[in-house]
């Protein structure tokens, strides 16, 4: 469920995002860092590179706040490292052999290879994906340096009402954010998942429904060539059924009244 993949996987206590998750600018982040009662912020870039063989989505983040806005559990190396470095899911380390230590090929769009060792292996984490990056390694090899979420964490005495407020005040310049804490994220993000459900369930039906529609409109149609080609057929091939002589059948032997 979502509530269950928000608890175990993410820390924050607020998630700064767009509607649609569209890219913003990193200056919200960037206010945010040093303001009471702000004990983390982590400003996730989203993208893509070629890691190893393939193309695959890499998100780029500070380190020394990762962990604790994702409750990302390392099982080899420290996040630490990963400033210059690249860390990796457990699934995408044993998929392809990777250990910590190794050097693996990373080909950016736009500034081509730039190989990254690994610094940490960790656990599976539903916000993490399988590849992380520094933000500074994001940056620099990106020709956008926006943002698809911020994720803060409150220092443990901070008030909600007064942490609330500093974070409101941080993206009043920009219109376009919005602000969730927790429970606000798990409730919209089920809010999307049943209504996407129900557009499935809702198009599943109505396509079942088309194809059964198309399905008899076929079978008439089938039927209905069948018999007038046969009819056509019947009326050049066997002239002598032209003045009524006798029924005709399709399916089988003509049956005439008289004798054939």
């Amino acid at each position: 469920s979502t509530v269950k993949i928000v608890d175990t996987s993410l820390g924050a206590d607020y998630i700064l995002h767009t509607e649609n998750f569209t890219p913003f600018s990193g200056a919200v982040g960037q206010d945010l860092k040093g303001k009471p009662g702000i004990e983390s912020v982590a400003s996730f870039r989203f993208g893509q590179a070629k890691v190893g063989k393939s193309t695959a989505p890499v998100q780029g983040v500070e380190p020394d706040a990762l962990a604790e806005v994702l409750k990302l559990k390392p099982v080899a190396g420290k996040f630490a490292d990963m400033e210059t470095g690249i860390a990796l899911s457990k699934k995408a380390a044993k998929d392809h052999g990777w250990k910590v230590g190794d050097t693996i090929p990373v080909t950016w769009r736009r500034t081509g290879l730039h190989p990254l060792k690994v610094a940490v292996i960790y656990d599976i984490n539903q916000f993490a994906g399988d590849y992380l990056v520094s933000g500074t390694t994001f940056d620099a090899n990106t020709s956008q340096q926006l943002l698809g979420v911020v994720a803060v964490k409150t220092s443990p005495n901070a008030k909600p009402k007064d942490t609330r407020a500093v974070v409101d005040a941080a993206v009043k310049p920009f219109p376009n954010i919005v602000v969730q804490d927790q429970s606000e994220f798990v409730k919209s993000q089920g809010k999307q998942i049943d209504q996407l459900l129900n557009a499935i369930t809702g198009q599943a039906g109505f396509l079942l429904a088309a194809l059964f529609i198309a399905g008899m409109a076929l079978l008439i149609f089938d039927v209905v060539v069948d018999r007038t080609v046969a009819s056509l057929l019947d009326y050049h091939f066997h002239p002598h059924r032209r003045a009524g002589n006798g029924r005709r059948c399709l399916f089988g032997r003509p049956a005439d009244s008289g004798t054939v």
